[in-house]
């Protein structure tokens, strides 16, 4: 089944990273999340202990990352800090605490809290969400994006995000498919 409708942006994965990037684009832009679970942000629900450990108030990436790009967590912690996501949930009358190591954790010690803002804000701006949407194939047609599901679903967009998939935690889906994306248009990771 082919969607006739072209999204000005797909997102896919509806966890932190996706409903973050939904909320920071343009309003006027159509927006799709497609994310393979029955339910959004489950490594969301799990972060913290399900208490929510959004971030820490003590990061320096070049201390506390591995890897071979630090340089880019530099540049991406200088555009949006732990200072930020504070305000950011300060904002939207969520109360953070500090606890032991310099952890942020909501107050309410319930990481339902932290998904729900997210999806409130995201539909706030102009963001639809479809569960269950396996994604298995992603190809450029000119200028427009094809992204295909397991059941043979066809979504159409002009830009895509691919902002799941890492390989952490493969108990909630995480399994390291978007490397495959990535490869595929010549991404480095």
């Amino acid at each position: 089944m082919k969607q006739d409708k072209i999204h000005d942006i797909i997102i896919v994965g509806a966890g932190a990273a996706g409903f973050f990037a939904s909320i920071n684009m343009p309003k006027k832009l159509t927006k799709l999340i497609l994310e393979k679970n029955k339910m959004p942000g489950v490594k969301v629900l799990l972060s913290g202990w399900e208490r929510a450990n959004i971030s820490n108030i003590d990061i320096e990436p070049e201390r506390d990352y591995f890897g071979q790009n630090k340089k880019a967590l530099i540049w991406i912690y200088s555009k949006y800090n732990q200072w930020d996501i504070q305000s950011f949930f300060a904002e939207n009358d969520v109360e953070i605490v500090e606890e032991d190591r310099w952890r942020l954790i909501l107050k309410s010690g319930d990481s339902k809290e932290l998904l729900e803002v997210l999806k409130r804000k995201s539909k706030e701006n102009n963001t639809d969400l479809l569960l269950e949407k396996d994604v298995k194939k992603i190809k450029k047609i000119g200028d427009i994006f094809e992204i295909t599901t397991e059941k043979k679903e066809k979504y159409l967009a002009e830009n895509v995000v691919i902002s799941s998939w890492g390989k952490s935690f493969f108990q909630v889906g995480t399994t390291g498919e978007g490397y495959n994306f990535a490869k595929e248009f010549w991404i480095k990771i």
